[in-house]
């Protein structure tokens, strides 16, 4: 008989000895108002239809929303003299570039000589720039951390060097009291925006 269901009707599916078994929600709450299942007789059934029809009309919804899988993190460079830190963490298109110490060729620092410091963290820059595709045209942002106030003039006069059009990246200038190192005058860290 239509209308009347048998006892397996606790699913989503209604079941019926002469109607099929429904596959989606949305076909369950068709077969509960074509098959005039009187829903004051059975509240189970009518929250169950009803519950049925919301899912069939929300999971087209939801499966469209679906987020793509994150991009793999690319860590670049090699720790320096053995801190545990990457030079720089490509995240999709954006790249995080880690405080570059004034460590030059064979780690050498130029002790007390801010300018040749400066240069030095500027180029160690570029360097991991370079290497993942970029160069000061793509950074964004950037933090200056001196330990000297008085370095700040020669700092600004070497960093606008690196950026010739003039477009400057946003920044933050920081003087602290130290830095990891008792010879660092100074440390930069950037990021940038990958083509």
């Amino acid at each position: 008989m239509r209308g009347r269901t048998t006892d397996k009707s606790y699913s989503l599916a209604i079941m019926d000895p002469h109607v099929r078994v429904h596959t989606t929600a949305l076909e369950t709450a068709r077969s509960v108002v074509m098959n005039n299942i009187p829903w004051e007789n059975n509240m189970k059934k009518a929250f169950l239809a009803y519950l049925a029809l919301c899912l069939g009309f929300c999971s087209p919804v939801s499966a469209q929303q679906a987020t793509p899988a994150a991009s793999p993190l690319e860590y670049i460079g090699k720790p320096v003299r053995g801190v545990p830190v990457s030079q720089g963490v490509r995240a999709g298109k954006t790249l995080f570039v880690s405080g570059m110490p004034p460590f030059g060729q064979g780690g050498k620092i130029a002790v007390g000589d801010f300018p040749a410091q400066m240069k030095q963290v500027m180029e160690n820059l570029t360097g991991v720039l370079k290497s993942s595709g970029a160069g000061w045209d793509r950074v964004v942002k950037t933090t200056v951390y001196l330990t000297r106030f008085q370095d700040f003039a020669e700092m600004n006069r070497i960093y606008a060097s690196y950026f010739p059009g003039g477009n400057h990246p946003a920044r933050t200038t920081v003087v602290v009291s130290a830095l990891p190192h008792p010879d660092f005058l100074l440390e930069i860290e950037c990021e940038a925006v990958l083509e």
